[in-house]
């Protein structure tokens, strides 16, 4: 095998063994109409489903546990992020996108606004 062959089974081998993705946390900000003083304003988004979608296709989706936390494996990329369990409500996701960087895990906090007010 010559120099170039072996440097592409490398490659393909970099890009099939070393993982990316997104980890990080998603929180409902408000979570209550008002805000008191001495009490977090801000609660886990807990139990929800997240879809990544490149384009019109969805890539992958994660569930997040009690604590709002998350991680989900994606190839390279920039992805729109979505909550399908939200879809009739007026929840808006921060950040909308992400990119991820090839053999990284990028951490992410979400913020969901889901029109209270």
């Amino acid at each position: 095998m010559g120099e170039m062959g072996l440097a592409a089974v490398f490659s393909a081998l970099f890009l099939t063994v070393v993982p990316s993705g997104a980890f990080g946390t998603v929180v409902i900000d408000p979570a209550r109409p008002v805000c008191i003083a001495g009490q977090p304003c801000t609660a886990p988004d807990a139990h929800d489903v997240l879809a990544f979608w490149r384009g019109t296709k969805r890539i992958a989706t994660a569930t997040t546990g009690i604590d709002g936390g998350f991680r989900v494996t994606l190839v390279p990329g920039l992805y729109r992020i979505t909550l399908p369990h939200r879809v009739g409500a007026r929840a808006t996701v921060s950040p909308a996108q992400i990119r991820v960087l090839r053999g990284r895990f990028v951490r992410v906090a979400i913020r969901v606004d889901v029109g209270i007010r």
